[in-house]
C-alpha cells in the first residue's frame, strides 16, 4: 500500500503555493539594499574573518616587540607591513557592514548603516583610525621622520607602538569565537592554552625589553657576557632564557647596571603574580572536576555497600551498575538542559526547539512538505507538541492494546517492534514498507502515525534495544497547534482522509 494518491493530491497545492512564496521572497529581497553585501554577526564568513584577525593580532604581539627592541630598523619586509595595514583597513569596512543584534529581540539583526556606525563609533572606530592612519603614513614615507606640518612623532618605532592597542581587542575576538564552541572539553583545553599563551607572551615581551637594555649601554649584560659578535637571534634566545628563569630556575646572566636591576625586580614581581594566577586557575579547574567526581564516588560507594550487604549476585550487580550509570548520565544532562532552558526567552527557546527537533521530520514526506510550506506552524509544533524521551536498552515504548495518542520519531539508538501476527505487519519508514514480524526501527524512522489522524490502538509491542532518544509528537497538542493555522489544518484534514482510506483498503497494517 502506498500514499501516492494522497501525495499527488497535495503536491500541486504545495508547488503552486511554494512558487508564489519564492516569487514574493525574491522580489522583496531584490529591493532590500540594507542587507546587500552585509554580514550576519553569526555567519561562518564573519567567524572566518574573526579567526583571521586573531592571527594578525598575534603577529603584532610577537613581531612588534622584536621590531621595537631587538631587530634593526626596517628589518620587516615591506610587503608584510602593507598586508597587515591593508587587512586592518578592510576590517573597518567589514565591521561597518556587519549587522548588530537588536537590543531587545536577539532574533533580529539590524543592518542599518547609521545604527552600525553609531555603535562602532562608541567602541573601536576612533582607536582603529588612530592606529591605521600612522601605519599608512609609515608605509608611504618609508620610516622617515614626519615633517612639522604632519606631526612630531617619528615614523618607525614610535608609531608602531600604537598597534599594540589591538591587544585589548584580542579578548573580545576570542570571546566571539568561544561563544560558538559547545564542547566542554574544547573549552577547558582552550582555557589552558590561553593561560600558556599568556605566560609565553609575557616572557617574550620581558625578553625583548631585557635585550634592548643589555645592548643599549656598553656596560650592559650583552657586553659583559661577550655576546656582541653573536647573531641577533642568539642574543634574543639568551634573553628569553633569562626571562623564563625569572618564573622558575636560574642562569648565568645577571643585571649589570641600575636600569637592568630595576627591570629584573619588575620581572620577578610579574613572575610571582603570573605563577600565582596560573596555579590558581589550574587548581580551580581541578577542584571543579574533583567535586563532581566526589559526589559520584560517594554514590558508587553506597551502591556497592548495598549490593554487598544483600549478597546480590554478580550478574545482577553488573546489570544494576550499568543501568545506574546510564540513568545518571541521562539525568545529569536533563538537569543541565532544564536549568539552561529556563533562562532563555520564549522566542529563542522556540527557535532552539525548532532547529533541534525539525530534523526528525525530514524522512517523512508529508511532514517535510509541512516544514517547507508552513514553517511557523512547524516551529510551534516542535515547541508545543513535541517532547524528548531518553530511554535505556530494554525500556518499553508501548504495548499491544494501548491507546495510541502519540507518534514516535527515532532520533538516536535502535528499537524493536513485534506483532502477534507477522504476516499482517507493515512498518512505515523512509526507506521501505515491507511486512515483517519483528522489525528493527532505526534513526530517521517512525511509529504510530495512525494515532494522529483517527482513533487507534497499538497492535504490537515496541521497546528499545539500545540506549537512545525518541521524539514524541502528542496528539492533543498537535490538534491545538493546528487549530491556530487554518490553511495547514485544511491540508492535514485532506491528508488524514487519504491516510484513513489507505488504512481501510489495506490487508493489514501495524503501528
Amino acid at each position: 500500500t502506498d500514499f501516492s494518491d494522497a501525495e499527488r493530491h497535495l503536491t500541486s497545492f504545495f508547488e503552486a503555493r511554494g512558487a508564489w512564496s519564492r516569487s514574493y521572497s525574491t522580489t522583496a529581497l531584490d529591493y532590500d539594499f540594507q542587507t546587500m553585501f552585509a554580514f550576519n554577526p553569526h555567519s561562518n564568513k564573519r567567524l572566518a574573518w574573526e579567526v583571521l584577525s586573531v592571527f594578525f593580532i598575534v603577529y603584532d604581539i610577537v613581531w612588534l616587540p622584536l621590531q621595537l627592541c631587538v631587530l634593526p630598523e626596517r628589518y620587516t619586509p615591506f610587503g608584510i607591513d602593507v598586508l597587515t595595514t591593508l587587512f586592518w583597513t578592510m576590517d573597518v569596512v567589514v565591521t561597518l557592514r556587519t549587522g548588530i543584534l537588536h537590543s531587545t529581540d536577539f532574533n533580529k539583526v539590524d543592518y542599518r548603516f547609521k545604527t552600525i556606525l553609531f555603535k562602532y563609533a562608541k567602541s573601536w572606530l576612533l582607536a582603529d583610525i588612530v592606529v591605521i592612519l600612522p601605519a599608512w603614513m609609515e608605509v608611504f614615507m618609508g620610516g622617515e621622520e614626519i615633517s612639522a606640518e604632519v606631526g612630531i612623532l617619528r615614523m618607525g618605532k614610535m608609531l608602531r607602538m600604537l598597534r599594540l592597542v589591538r591587544i585589548v581587542k584580542l579578548e573580545r575576538v576570542i570571546a566571539v569565537i568561544e561563544v560558538r564552541v559547545n564542547s566542554n572539553l574544547v573549552r577547558q583545553l582552550g582555557s589552558i592554552i590561553k593561560l600558556l599563551m599568556l605566560v609565553i607572551v609575557v616572557n617574550h615581551i620581558i625578553a625583548c625589553v631585557w635585550y634592548e637594555l643589555g645592548s643599549y649601554k656598553l656596560d650592559g649584560w650583552v657586553s659583559h657576557n661577550s655576546l656582541q659578535e653573536e647573531s641577533i637571534w642568539y642574543g634574543y634566545l639568551v634573553s628569553l632564557h633569562w626571562a623564563v628563569t625569572q618564573f622558575q630556575g636560574s642562569m648565568e646572566i645577571y643585571p649589570c647596571n641600575m636600569e637592568e636591576r630595576a627591570v629584573a625586580v619588575v620581572a620577578v614581581l610579574l613572575a610571582f603574580l603570573g605563577c600565582a594566577a596560573f596555579v590558581s586557575s589550574i587548581t580551580d579547574m581541578m577542584i571543579q572536576l574533583q567535586s563532581l567526581k566526589k559526589d559520584l564516588s560517594w554514590q558508587d560507594y553506597i551502591l556497592r555497600s548495598y549490593l554487598r550487604e544483600h549478597n546480590i549476585t554478580t550478574a545482577l550487580s553488573v546489570r544494576i551498575k550499568t543501568y545506574v550509570e546510564s540513568y545518571r548520565q541521562r539525568t545529569r544532562r536533563h538537569e543541565w538542559e532544564a536549568k539552561l532552558l529556563q533562562c532563555l526567552p520564549e522566542n529563542v527557546l522556540r527557535d532552539l526547539h525548532n532547529e533541534i527537533r525539525t530534523v526528525s521530520f525530514n524522512g517523512h514526506n508529508f511532514f517535510s512538505h509541512l516544514k517547507m510550506e508552513f514553517p511557523r506552524m512547524v516551529r510551534a509544533l516542535c515547541s508545543d507538541a513535541v517532547s524528548s524521551l531518553s530511554l535505556s536498552a530494554g525500556d518499553t515504548i508501548f504495548q499491544s492494546g494501548d491507546a495510541c495518542l502519540h507518534m514516535y520519531f527515532i532520533v538516536r539508538g535502535m528499537c524493536r517492534y513485534a506483532v502477534d501476527e507477522p504476516k499482517l505487519s507493515t512498518i512505515f519508514s523512509s526507506s521501505s514498507r515491507m511486512p515483517q514480524g519483528i522489525v528493527k526501527i532505526r534513526k530517521g524512522e517512525w511509529l504510530c502515525e495512525a494515532g494522529l489522524w483517527f482513533v487507534w490502538s497499538n497492535v504490537g509491542d515496541a521497546s528499545c534495544t539500545t540506549d537512545g532518544t525518541i521524539y514524541r509528537l502528542e496528539y492533543m497538542n498537535f490538534v491545538k497547534v493546528l487549530s491556530n493555522f487554518t490553511e495547514a489544518l485544511v491540508i492535514c484534514k485532506s491528508y488524514a482522509g487519504a491516510f484513513r482510506r489507505m488504512v481501510k483498503d489495506a490487508q493489514g497494517i501495524s503501528d
